[in-house]
């Protein structure tokens, strides 16, 4: 990544950052996804020692910022900055860094280029693509490809989960935030333009993904409008697309859901980790009473309808989480407390609610479902999805799957563990596995042989 150093006392700096895949973040994934690797004593070890281990950059790139530094002392004085993760790195750069220019070098480069190429990615899922006439080195296509090869996808699988509206919303309502300042003057627009800029690519990400959602779902009519970069709609475009998602994407049918997303969207300068701690204290001490009055008429009937606390402790790991942030261990805390919830200070209730998220509501409150229209026939890999079952059950796993999920995308991976003490296991891998169809409204583990599921998803051959 090429970016512009906007902190250099306004020199304008120009950067280098090389990014990388970690080897044993890449070990992790193709074991549970299924892909063969040849066994060995390394392989052994890591099995067993991988998840201890820290993240870690491939000694390549190393290797190439060494080989850089005499071609770029000829005209630059070439340093070295630090060491990080790629969420790490963007948290550095977002107040002073200027994205500019994108390139992909080894398979990460094939995947980018097929991508970009496939037909229904110019067309449809980034139209401007064409529309603009850019490619991978384009900020706007680049960030949306890395989060797609990291699994950092808004909205996963297409399904509306209350923690999906609310990163929705603070994703969206930072932006509008930001724009809106920026408005006022010249000099904060100077100020805010690098994070203004990163806030713009984020929310990008997420308005690809809610049209993609209104594609595939039929409930969902309306079309999304588009975001704008021209400085008189930036903010503007920014309260068009959070209405609509509100009205359509969400529905009145899932009130909880709603206030999720607006509850993101005004409260994002608190919620969100891009701002300092200053910052973030200056709008809590301004807005909390506001928020936390719109938290609050959330929780009460939430908590008096569901009674998580009937439900298995397994199951809701992160409610108890913020239930013990809020001082509620049991069922008859609860009760009195759902009554008395408007005791805890504001300042209290929405820090727990930041730190904790909306994920917990996600263990009781049902997802946002949308009836999916039928997916054409897609030519799909057989023999290389058998493979990767065969892995998984050799390694251990009872349990190999194959999953449709809403947005169409077709995965290998492994039944829940919840899940596995219900089903009965799977036999031979070679006759049958189970299949997960998230198209379904009410979606379930099947296990079915393998004639069986491909005359199901190849319905015309």
């Amino acid at each position: 990544m090429l970016w512009r150093d906007h902190a250099q006392f306004g020199n304008g700096h120009w950067s280098l950052t090389l990014y990388g895949v970690d080897p044993l973040a890449m070990y992790a994934w193709c074991s549970k996804h299924g892909l063969a690797i040849r066994s060995s004593k390394l392989t052994e070890y890591l099995d067993k020692h991988a998840a201890e281990g820290m993240s870690q950059a491939p000694a390549l790139l190393y290797k190439i910022a060494k080989e850089s530094f005499p071609v770029l002392r000829g005209k630059y004085c070439p340093t070295f900055e630090a060491d990080c993760t790629w969420e790490e790195k963007s948290t550095l750069l977002r107040r002073r860094a200027s994205p500019v220019y994108f390139e992909f070098w080894g398979s990460l480069g094939d995947y980018a280029r097929e991508f970009i190429c496939y037909p229904d990615v110019r067309e449809r899922y980034m139209a401007y693509i064409d529309h603009h006439g850019f490619d991978w080195t384009h900020p706007s296509v680049a960030f949306p490809l890395i989060g797609n090869i990291c699994g950092d996808i808004p909205f996963p699988d297409g399904i509306v989960r209350c923690s999906d509206a609310f990163n929705a919303g603070v994703k969206l309502g930072l932006h509008e935030l930001l724009a809106k300042i920026a408005d006022e003057s010249e000099d904060e627009a100077r100020k805010l333009s690098p994070l203004l800029q990163w806030s713009m690519l984020e929310a990008t990400r997420v308005a690809i993904e809610m049209a993609e959602i209104y594609r595939t779902a039929k409930e969902v009519d309306e079309p999304p409008p588009p975001l704008s970069t021209a400085l008189d709609k930036r903010a503007s475009s920014t309260v068009e697309l959070c209405e609509w998602a509100v009205r359509h994407l969400i529905g009145g049918n899932h009130p909880v859901h709603q206030r999720c997303f607006e509850l993101g969207r005004w409260g994002a300068a608190f919620f969100s980790e891009w701002l300092d701690e200053l910052e973030r204290h200056a709008f809590l001490v301004a807005h909390a009473d506001v928020l936390a009055d719109s938290l609050r008429g959330m929780l009460v009937p939430i908590l008096a309808k569901f009674q998580p606390f009937d439900i298995e402790p397994e199951r809701t790991c992160a409610l108890r989480g913020f239930f013990r942030r809020i001082e509620v261990d049991s069922a008859d805390t609860l009760a009195a407390q759902s009554q008395q919830i408007r005791s805890i200070s504001a300042s209290d209730l929405l820090s727990a609610f930041r730190d904790h998220g909306a994920s917990w509501l996600d263990e009781v409150v049902p997802a946002v479902l949308h009836t999916v229209g039928e997916l054409p026939d897609m030519a799909l890999d057989w023999g290389g999805m058998k493979e990767s079952i065969l892995k998984i059950f050799e390694s251990g796993c009872r349990w190999p799957a194959i999953m449709l999920s809403q947005n169409g995308r077709y995965g290998v991976g492994m039944v829940d563990e919840p899940l596995r003490s219900l089903l009965v296991p799977v036999q031979d891998p070679n006759i049958e596995v189970y299949f997960l169809d998230q198209k379904a409204v009410a979606s379930f583990w099947v296990k079915m042989t393998w004639s069986e599921l491909q005359n199901r998803l190849s319905p015309s051959t």
